[in-house]
């Protein structure tokens, strides 16, 4: 394929998914274009930060407001539900510049003391998390297809286990409204409906900062389908959920649930619903903390209810700490803000060596007895919600994490995680249908950097990078549990599909 040539005063920034340079003029004194040049970090003697309207452009920060007058985005009108910032973190630990020293930087001693810490304290917290692979009918017909391979099989298999998870909570069923976090194209709220298909007591918001092409919202537009896909397009750490209108006025529970939530969006999304929703009437409510109540139940129009949490989690490397809803646990436990940056980087450590199935064959050989991976002591459909679901015998293990879909919800935290997020807009779905490796979408040059200086193979390195995602994911289990709320991490799909294969759920203390 030839490559596109780069002409004279011409950006020299290359775009992969384009295969082309920009068409932009470079800058006087430079190679790349004001855009370019600023998310890349050179300096050209002015600043440039992203448009507070649309963090997708740049503009240079001494001129914000002549940039705002033509910015297109000043002509919307903000919704209601839009509450600059009301997610961002308000728990009162001191947050400090962040925290951008490259991995190679760090010194030994330092890499060496905090992975000593690791090992300690995940001994001491987490140990090992229950396996529990479930599986739901409405993705029957789709996981028999045979014209599927590996990448389109991965993500239909983690949309049935999550359904399954839902279902083990005692939330899929009539009555509920369910609110996907960093939706995407919206497949699992989908799956969700297709599980319930002649009920319509139901509501689905889908909250998502970016546009999407090829949305599932279209397949639910006409009486016939179920009840419309209601989408929000809002970054989630401006979203009070509890003021839109039909979550508010429908008076049914908010179930959350996300797949994947990409690093910081989690902790944006948790937040979210735990601050601007009121937990669902339980005994447990009455339990709960005196802070987490005057959150809620203060503003007499929040009338909606939290019942539920099923996030699966991905990319912790993309945490950052002022927006981590785990600081209480990570200063108990002795960590700093900087530990924390190397915590989140050495995470990256798991994806850097992952290597799962190639092929269909492969995959049904190491799952012995199963087609397609729907075993039916593992499908819990049918099942009363209210009895206990014993079919699945949990396993303890440390799972390996789960990779996969990666929303553009959140703004996307940082300067260097807007840089990965804007300049290749596809989501982590969209790259692997077009048959993109598990390993390029979750790993940077940072998180691959072996540090050949630590002496650690590269199965000690990748034990090291999941006991570290496992600590942050803890500290998120950690901040339900203080809101009131019953809550746990699960292995939810074999390692082998996705090193990204953990869920958080929380519910209701029945």
């Amino acid at each position: 394929m030839q490559m596109d040539k780069l002409n004279e005063n011409q950006c020299a920034f290359f775009l992969t998914k384009k295969k082309r340079y920009c068409r932009f003029k470079s800058t006087a004194n430079g190679k790349y274009c004001p855009e370019h040049a600023g998310i890349l970090g050179v300096d050209q003697g002015r600043e440039r930060v992203p448009c507070p309207l649309n963090p997708k452009h740049y503009c240079y920060k001494d001129s914000v407001e002549k940039h705002l007058k033509k910015c297109q985005k000043q002509q919307k009108e903000m919704p209601p539900y839009f509450s600059k910032g009301i997610n961002m973190d308000r728990d009162g630990v001191e947050t400090g510049p962040e925290v951008k020293t490259p991995l190679k930087e760090f010194s030994t001693p330092e890499l060496q003391n905090l992975i000593e810490k690791v090992e300690k304290l995940y001994d001491e917290h987490v140990k090992a998390i229950d396996e529990e692979i479930l599986h739901h009918h409405c993705l029957d017909e789709e996981l028999g297809n045979e014209s599927f391979g590996i990448p389109a099989i991965r993500h239909r298999k983690q949309q049935a286990s999550l359904v399954g998870q839902i279902q083990k909570l005692g939330l899929l069923q009539e009555g509920f409204c369910f609110v996907e976090l960093g939706a995407g194209k919206g497949n699992l709220s989908h799956w969700i409906q297709q599980a319930l298909p002649d009920k319509s007591d139901l509501g689905f918001v889908l909250v998502d900062y970016g546009h999407v092409r090829y949305k599932a919202d279209n397949r639910h537009k006409w009486p016939d389908t179920g009840p419309k896909f209601e989408r929000l397009r809002i970054d989630i750490a401006d979203l009070n959920l509890g003021i839109v209108e039909s979550v508010s006025t429908c008076h049914r529970p908010v179930v959350a649930v996300g797949k994947h939530l990409c690093g910081g969006a989690t902790d944006l999304a948790l937040r979210c619903v735990t601050n601007t929703l009121k937990l669902r009437e339980s005994e447990e409510h009455s339990q709960q903390p005196e802070q987490k109540k005057m959150r809620t139940e203060d503003n007499p129009s929040q009338r909606a209810s939290l019942a539920g949490v099923t996030i699966a989690l991905c990319c912790h490397h993309r945490c950052s700490w002022d927006t981590y809803i785990g600081k209480e646990f990570m200063e108990k436990c002795g960590l700093t803000q900087r530990d924390f940056a190397l915590l989140c980087k050495l995470s990256g450590w798991t994806a850097a060596t992952w290597t799962g199935w190639k092929t269909k064959e492969e995959m049904n050989r190491e799952i012995s007895g199963v087609s397609l991976g729907v075993s039916p002591n593992r499908d819990i459909d049918g099942v009363d919600p209210n009895r206990d679901i014993s079919g699945v015998i949990p396993k303890c293990t440390d799972s390996k994490e789960d990779q996969g879909e990666t929303s553009s919800t959140a703004k996307i935290i940082t300067d260097k995680n807007r840089q990965t997020s804007q300049l290749d807009g596809k989501s982590t779905e969209d790259k692997e249908i077009t048959g993109s490796n598990d390993l390029e979408e979750h790993q940077g040059q940072e998180q691959s950097f072996s540090r050949t200086d630590l002496h650690l193979s590269p199965t000690q390195r990748e034990e090291i990078g999941r006991k570290c995602k496992r600590l942050i994911d803890y500290g998120r289990v950690l901040y339900l549990r203080n809101c009131g709320l019953q809550s746990q991490l699960k292995t939810y799909i074999e390692e082998k599909l996705t090193p990204e294969n953990v869920v958080i759920v929380a519910n209701i203390a029945s």
